[in-house]
């Protein structure tokens, strides 16, 4: 990576939380941005690295040449760390009844490794891939699903960060208020 870090991800300026940075090595950083967006650090500047738009994209992770991008209904993956992008047919898990589907999105990801992908959604489940993203499935995290007491922010329950050091060990945060 040459130069200073290019600043802030394009599109991210006014909402600070419609972003996330992912930085494996010197050689490669990805950002996500408001809008869908995923852009590539080139030299001293952000580059487009998908042709979006896709639905708001909240959390990015990469490991060797695996990188993945979560928002919303949508989850993007990248075989070549960020050069070219699919997006990738995963069900999101059903809340209960009463409750919006707002709650049915994604929140983080994970990615330990090459093989293995952890995603959070909003209601608190993780779905995992053990293939690199061929298939996937539901997985416990101990944490009670759903919207807790009234002193829950409903804007962000469930899981609200993943973070695995290998394909079986791994934390599952929720936010408090």
């Amino acid at each position: 990576f040459a130069g200073p870090f290019p600043g802030p991800v394009p599109g991210s300026e006014s909402n600070p939380d419609g972003r996330d940075l992912a930085v494996r090595d010197l050689d490669r950083a990805l950002g996500v941005g408001y809008g869908g967006r995923i852009y590539r650090a080139d030299g001293e500047r952000w580059v487009s690295a998908n042709d979006g738009p896709t639905p708001h994209l909240t959390d990015l992770a990469v490991a060797h040449e695996l990188a993945v991008a979560v928002g919303e209904t949508s989850v993007l993956l990248s075989r070549d760390r960020g050069e070219t992008w699919t997006e990738v047919p995963v069900a999101l898990p059903p809340v209960d009844e009463g409750y919006e589907d707002a709650f049915r999105e994604w929140a983080a990801v994970a990615v330990p490794d090459a093989a293995h992908v952890r995603l959070g959604t909003k209601w608190g489940n993780v779905v995992a891939s053990d293939d690199g993203g061929a298939t996937w499935e539901e997985r416990s995290t101990g944490l009670p699903l759903g919207v807790g007491g009234e002193d829950t922010d409903y804007s962000r329950p469930g899981i609200a960060l993943l973070h695995f050091l290998d394909a079986d060990r791994g934390l599952a945060a929720t936010r408090l208020r």
